[in-house]
């Protein structure tokens, strides 16, 4: 296993993350009420397990409330309306795993994957970084338009890492997303590792949302981010070991989908009928492989606002939203974790499965310290 001086890498991006929790002047802090002065709203009631905190606020309309105890900076805010924000998102997504998206595992679906995600919104640009032990992709892609990837040396010093992002700050960043690997995979840099602790060193004080992806055995590095944000241990593995589960040589297709009861009426499903679960690789007339999401725990410790949105075809929670209480006053983390992003290899053959993507960039541009209000349709 490759591991050369990546050491001072972690304070750097250490100390680069944590400057991600504030918002510059001219920034809205709609999406937070309380010390961030967010706003107030009606009453409304979603379905799905949740624990902690109340729900209340002003980003794009009225807002919800299902109880709970606040957290001890004032109250996390979702949006009851979902829609692009009037900012332009700057998503910055880190993937660990021996390639989500590229690399092994992912062959060239960021080809598939990244325009989806830029084209969600007018403006959004994704600086998409997958990292390995001995490699680093770069992808850059904004507006739903081409990109390109490149592929570096693996980082071994600290200008490495921060020279090859689009921003010269992870603050100037309005979204983080985590796609994480396992400690089982030799190729994923370990968690302790000291370039996967600096991106994960300063999530504690940051208020930027973020996304937390899991499947197919891959949760090592999910579980240590909800560990550091004081939720404990919320991904099981339902997956031993990970399948290794690669789209770079034979293209995946859906073989299950989430419908009815299993998803909630929440605005991350807003125009998704049916959402894919389980993805399969077929070879003539057989199935030669199968890729199924891991679990998320029905509920967390008191402190994080947490809520199950989701479930999956074997009845296990799969998708949840909420904050963490990240630290006395400072705003609460919004956050979305989902245990199957397996589910994205339908991209490109599932058009409400891209719709959820899109849904994913919108929520998470609605709330947060980089918040700012739905746009005029």
């Amino acid at each position: 296993m490759h591991k050369p001086t990546i050491l001072p890498l972690v304070f750097v991006l250490g100390a680069a993350l944590a400057t991600a929790c504030g918002a510059s002047p001219g920034e809205h802090s709609d999406g937070f009420e309380g010390s961030n002065n967010g706003g107030s709203g009606g009453s409304s009631s979603s379905s799905g397990s949740s624990s902690g905190g109340t729900l209340t606020g002003d980003a794009g309309g009225s807002f919800g409330n299902d109880g709970g105890s606040t957290t001890s900076s004032g109250t996390y805010s979702p949006p009851t309306k979902l829609g692009c924000s009037t900012r332009a998102q700057d998503i910055v997504v880190f993937d660990f795993r021996s390639g989500w998206w590229t690399g092994g595992g992912g062959g060239d679906f960021a080809a598939t994957a990244l325009p989806i995600v830029s084209g969600a919104c007018p403006g959004t640009s994704v600086d998409y970084h997958h990292f390995e032990n001995v490699m680093h992709v770069k992808c850059l892609y904004q507006g739903g338009g081409t990109g390109s990837c490149m592929q570096m040396a693996a980082a071994n010093t600290v200008n490495d890492i921060l020279s090859s992002l689009k921003h010269p700050n992870v603050s100037d960043y309005t979204q983080i997303w985590v796609l994480s690997g396992s400690d089982q995979d030799p190729s994923d840099i370990p968690v302790g590792d000291a370039l996967f602790q600096g991106v994960l060193g300063a999530t504690n004080g940051a208020c930027i949302p973020m996304l937390v992806a899991a499947g197919d055995g891959f949760i090592t590095h999910a579980n240590t981010i909800t560990n550091d944000l004081g939720m404990g241990t919320v991904f099981t593995e339902e997956t031993t070991p990970p399948s290794f589960f690669s789209v770079a040589e034979l293209p995946a297709e859906p073989a299950s989908y989430l419908s009815g009861s299993q998803m909630s009426q929440h605005l991350l499903f807003k125009g998704v009928g049916a959402l894919v679960d389980t993805v399969k690789q077929v070879f003539g007339n057989a199935t030669t492989a199968e890729s199924k999401g891991d679990s998320l725990a029905a509920s967390v410790p008191s402190g994080a606002i947490y809520e199950v949105i989701a479930h999956d075809g074997s009845g296990n929670p799969t998708i949840a939203v909420g904050a963490a209480a990240v630290g006395s006053g400072q705003a609460p983390r919004p956050f979305i974790f989902d245990s199957g992003w397996q589910r994205t290899y339908g991209l490109g053959k599932d058009a409400a499965t891209a719709q959820y993507i899109k849904n994913i960039v919108m929520y998470l541009s609605l709330v947060g310290c980089k918040a700012a209000p739905i746009a005029t349709q």
